[in-house]
């Protein structure tokens, strides 16, 4: 809530004579206002930074491990869905044999049998990625509620916000869409080759 000064002052010393008495003061500046604010203050104050604090936060070994391991589990999650994909280009290639291999005799060639395939890869791809972005998104609010209480088991204040870094998100995805279609690529640049590099037996 936001009062006036003035007002809140006198309704509060109205109230109880000394209690509205300013202890606190927020000033914004350069970095090294800390340093001027101790030397030239009239009597001994603390001074507190929030670029301290926020440093001090961000090198703390349990913050930074958490943030390894976090950044490890994404790693090994992006791995995991890019053999999922390569296993799925691949067991379809193999299962799905005898139906590529009717499309090609009405007539449809190599070239047009991969496209199929990449198509049936980037669909199972779209999927993929529309559905792990939504899960991240309420996992996050998920961890986001649960983390929300301090070491006294009461609400942070201030409150805790969800902050998502949207560069390094777009960037990832964007990566993550590069090396799938890469893969799915690679998988697909022979196939379909040996057949019909193989001529047709001529009629007797």
């Amino acid at each position: 809530m936001i009062f006036d000064r003035s007002r809140l002052e006198t309704a509060l010393n109205a109230s109880v004579p000394g209690s509205a008495v300013a202890d606190e003061a927020w000033v914004s500046g350069s970095p090294g206002l800390a340093a001027r604010l101790k030397q030239g203050a009239p009597s001994p104050v603390r001074v507190t930074s929030r670029r301290a604090v926020e440093q001090e936060l961000r090198s703390d070994p349990l913050a930074r491990g958490s943030l390894l391991v976090l950044a490890a589990a994404g790693l090994v999650a992006l791995v995991l869905s890019l053999v999922g994909l390569a296993l799925t280009v691949a067991v379809e290639l193999r299962d799905e044999d005898g139906e590529l291999f009717d499309l090609e005799t009405q007539g449809m060639g190599p070239a047009a049998l991969r496209r199929q395939v990449r198509l049936r890869a980037g669909a199972v791809l779209f999927a993929g990625l529309v559905g792990g972005l939504a899960l991240g998104a309420v996992l996050a609010v998920v961890v986001l509620k649960a983390l929300a209480v301090s070491a006294n088991s009461t609400e942070p204040v201030p409150p805790l916000v969800l902050a998502p870094d949207w560069p390094v998100l777009l960037i990832g995805c964007v990566l993550f869409v590069a090396l799938a279609l890469g893969v799915v690529a690679l998988l697909t640049r022979t196939a379909f080759r040996e057949q019909s590099a193989t001529p047709a037996p001529e009629a007797a």
